[in-house]
């Protein structure tokens, strides 16, 4: 009998072998969805480079890998009584090895879950942050006392901020130039040049004002390596604690003049940043001195 013919009467006469290879299937059909769907979606840019990248090894490390370690000792089993066919014309005990298998599938469909879950949430928040960049409310038009900059009070969701008359909310196409490592900010205006921004993250980190001087201090020390004027000052206001930080940082062909303001708002941090190329610095100082002046709440 050869081998081929072998597996076929062992696998008729075997339950164990019958639902090895029934959940082996499973276990493929699951595997290319996930490898499927998750190629769909990168290639649709629902996912960013790392995040597939991510999916792909976590697929591979908990999916294919003991898989094919299982398959093969299965293989192995099979050859071994063959062997013992030919030699004995007797077929041995076969070892149900399916139990492996229903641990990988049922892996699989929790993953399965897991990412559809992620995925679901982070393009939930991208859509919220579409509607506050379609949406945004332009309040008045004022001129602050501290800035001699014509402003226009826009509302960014829970908080609002005078941004300059003149700006507009930068193009997608911009923002993935100016941001080109993904975790862009929430909602950027910019001048026509795209010289001077001002920035609005909220980033989805829970935090509240007693926590926000160390998060600070883990930003001081990430990056006073890279530049050695940084400038931080915590100021009060309307109950609500902010930081302020003023540093230059390098770009590839020339220096950016950065204003951070950190504050937290219901639970999660909140910044708002104002950068400027060096020749334009002089201009809108007065504007970056009274940026926390130009935040107000409801």
């Amino acid at each position: 009998m050869k081998k081929s013919e072998f597996k076929k009467e062992l696998a008729k006469e075997n339950k164990s072998l019958k639902t090895f290879r029934k959940v082996g299937v499973a276990l493929i059909i699951l595997y290319f969805i996930i490898l499927v769907a998750t190629n769909l979606l990168f290639a649709n840019d629902f996912m960013t480079v790392d995040t597939y990248l991510s999916i792909m090894v976590i697929t591979i490390v908990a999916v294919v890998i003991p898989s094919i370690v299982i398959d093969v000792q299965n293989d192995i089993q099979i050859r071994r009584l063959y062997k013992e066919y030919q030699e004995e014309n007797k077929k041995g005990e076969y070892i149900d090895k399916s139990g492996g298998l229903k641990i990988i599938v049922v892996i699989e469909i929790v993953l399965i879950v897991l990412f559809g879950a992620y995925i679901f949430g982070t393009n939930a928040l991208k859509d919220n942050q579409e509607v506050i960049k379609g949406e945004n409310e332009i309040v008045n038009n004022q001129t602050n006392t501290t800035n001699t900059k014509e402003t226009k009070l826009v509302n960014i969701g829970e908080y609002s901020i005078n941004v300059p008359e003149e700006f507009e909310v930068m193009s997608d196409d911009m923002i993935g130039l100016k941001y080109p490592n993904g975790n862009p900010p929430t909602i950027v205006y910019t001048n026509t040049a795209g010289t001077v921004n001002v920035a609005c993250n909220d980033r989805s980190i829970e935090m509240d004002d007693s926590q926000l001087e160390g998060y600070v201090e883990i930003f001081q020390n990430l990056l006073g390596e890279v530049t050695g004027d940084m400038k931080i000052d915590y100021i009060e206001r309307e109950d609500h604690k902010f930081a302020s930080i003023e540093f230059t940082s390098q770009a590839v062909d020339t220096e950016i003049y950065n204003h951070m303001v950190l504050f937290t708002l219901n639970g999660y941090l909140r910044i708002v940043s104002f950068n400027s190329t060096p020749e334009h610095v002089a201009e809108w100082q007065s504007y970056s001195d009274s940026l926390v002046d130009l935040i107000s709440f409801d």
